[in-house]
């Protein structure tokens, strides 16, 4: 089953539980005596483990992921129904050349029941969005004839690339398809849906990248 989430790449320190054993009232209790100094070193132990298990967690749920706005040189987009395959460093390079605008990436496989379903909306944003945001594909995973023939039977004209050797896959850390990430006029990851993405859902991530 693909899982539907969208994950906004900002980490939130969490606040500690309140009324935890061996609080104020514990300490008062066995203030002055070797027992309330020993309850008060076991709290402490247990509070900073309690505070490294949901910092390690945080890290595991929320990853950061990279941004792609390093130097380098622009690289042009592919025309509409040409899937060229192209490195991590040409994707960084299409990035970095449409820097100033939000960029709406979509990692796709023919095989992919939900990818067919969402590609149509994903050609409406297209449209709709033309001249303030890109939207752009990554086939991945998939056989390159497959992803040319699935492109042109559902007729996306924006701008899809193939990703040959899986680096931008791994690169984006990828574990659903289909996969959406929506990045800032800077080329930082606001945002990622795993699995299919409404319109309403799609629309809504691109105003706010746009403000």
């Amino acid at each position: 089953m693909i899982r539907h989430s969208v994950v906004v790449m900002r980490l939130t320190k969490r606040p500690a539980s309140p009324g935890a054993p061996g609080g104020d009232g514990d300490q008062r209790r066995h203030a002055g005596s070797p027992r309330g100094a020993r309850v008060r070193k076991v709290a402490g132990v247990v509070v900073v483990v309690v505070v490294g298990a949901v910092a390690g967690r945080a890290a595991l749920d929320e990853p950061e992921l990279p941004s792609f706005v390093a130097d380098g040189d622009a690289v042009d987009l592919p025309a509409a129904g040409v899937l060229p395959a192209v490195s991590l460093g040409q994707f960084e390079g299409m990035l970095v050349g449409l820097r100033g605008q939000p960029v709406v990436v979509n990692i796709w496989a023919s095989w992919c029941a939900p990818c067919r379903t969402e590609m149509p909306l994903l050609q409406n944003a297209a449209e709709t969005f033309e001249g303030r945001a890109t939207i752009l594909g990554v086939a991945s995973n998939d056989d390159p004839q497959s992803a040319a023939e699935f492109l042109e039977d559902i007729g996306v004209t924006y701008p899809n690339v193939f990703d040959l050797s899986g680096e931008i896959r791994v690169a984006l850390r990828l574990t659903a398809y289909p996969t959406t990430y929506v990045f800032d006029r800077d080329g930082s990851i606001r945002a990622r849906v795993d699995g299919g993405i409404s319109e309403q859902r799609l629309a809504g991530l691109i105003e706010d990248a746009l403000r």
